[in-house]
């Protein structure tokens, strides 16, 4: 969700408060969660996003809070979950500014785990298309130092 028309939000009738719950159970979900984006990811959907445990972006996504904008505050948690990620000073910049940001400055302030590389399909894509997923280890999991991978016990003595 990269968008809602401040126009129509009239239309949505109960539909908010839904979208908001939805967003918090994320947020306080038992598992992990983890979201990408290839696009953009502004106002209520970057608020999904930080709602998420980690999360990844392209380096042509872009990530803003428009809402100042026409006169209103994040309304669905970006207050709250952008000074957590990025700090309060950030928050307040990114916020009052309205302003998009591009993956790598998103990277930089904590906004997003990650910048994945455009050509580099493999993150992003894994699993988003009909549901389908593969057996491939993630390049997380590739990349992790093998001093914390498990490792077999020795047998015991008789």
């Amino acid at each position: 969700m990269a968008h809602l028309d401040m126009g129509r939000v009239g239309e949505l009738g109960e539909g908010m408060p839904v979208w908001f719950d939805l967003v918090e159970r994320l947020g306080r979900a038992p598992f992990i969660t983890v979201g990408a984006v290839r696009g953009r990811a502004r106002g209520m959907g970057n608020e999904f996003l930080t709602a998420l445990d980690v999360r990844f972006a392209r380096e042509s996504a872009i990530l803003g809070q428009l809402e100042i904008g026409v006169g209103v505050i994040p309304g669905c948690g970006g207050i709250q979950r952008l000074t957590r990620l990025t700090g309060r000073a950030r928050a307040l910049q990114i916020i009052a500014s309205g302003e998009d940001y591009d993956a790598h400055t998103a990277e930089l302030y904590g906004w997003v785990n990650r910048a994945v590389p455009d050509a580099d399909s493999t993150l992003l894509s894994r699993g988003s298309r009909s549901g389908s997923s593969t057996s491939t280890p993630s390049p997380c999991a590739r990349s992790r130092p093998s001093s914390t991978r498990k490792r077999p016990r020795p047998a015991a003595k008789a």
